[in-house]
Parts: structure tokens; sequence; C-alpha cells
């Protein structure tokens, strides 16, 4: 198996379901260094809950219909600079996914923590 089928295989297996406002997303839990990697591309500018959520969320159950008015019921593929245009315009989804992405984040990290002591 090559190296970036391997890398894809981590991801996906750190990927997990959250839900705001109604609809279902995918997010993927960051490691420590893609975390810090992602606050060091921003120049200066300031880590929000907003960017981190836009930064690591993958998935979505959304329609046509709920990225524009008079759009049809179809599924949208998800994009990630659609993503975040969708956010800026329903920021009280930020919190929401926010907590559920640090949730897992804990869950991960202790997790880890339990397999390093065994």
């Amino acid at each position: 198996m090559n190296a970036e089928t391997l890398i894809a295989k981590m991801r996906r297996a750190r990927e997990f379901q959250a839900e705001a406002l109604g609809h279902h997303f995918t997010l993927r839990i960051p490691t420590d260094g893609e975390l810090q990697d992602f606050a060091e591309t921003l120049g200066g500018q300031r880590l929000t809950y907003r960017r981190i959520v836009g930064r690591f969320t993958v998935g979505w159950d959304l329609t046509a219909l709920d990225l524009v008015p008079g759009g049809d019921p179809s599924p949208v593929e998800f994009d990630g600079d659609l993503f975040r245009e969708w956010l800026g315009d329903h920021t009280d989804a930020v919190e929401p996914l926010f907590k559920q992405l640090t949730e897992a984040m804990d869950r991960r990290r202790a997790s880890l923590e339990d397999a390093e002591k065994n």
C-alpha cells in the first residue's frame, strides 16, 4: 500500500459525524501538528472557531436549496470554499460544530494516552 493511500485511510479514521442547524456534517479531527501548521498559515490572523470549523469540515448533507434561495433539493457535493461561504451566513452553526470537534479531539487524545499506557 502506498503512502497516499495510507494517509487517506488515517485521515478517514479521524472523521466523525456532527450535527448543527438540522444538518449533518463530517468533520476530521486534526492532529496536533496539523492544527499548529494551520495556525502558522494564517500569517498572524487569529485562529478562530469559525476558521477551525471551516478547515476541518470535510463533508455535509446540504442541497442546492440549502445554499441558495430557489435552489433545487438535489444534494450538492461538498466543497471547502463553498462550505466556508455558507458558514459565513450561518455563524450559528460554528459553536455547535466547534464543540463537537473539541469533544472528539479530547476523546481521541484520551484514547491515544490509554494506548500508550498499555
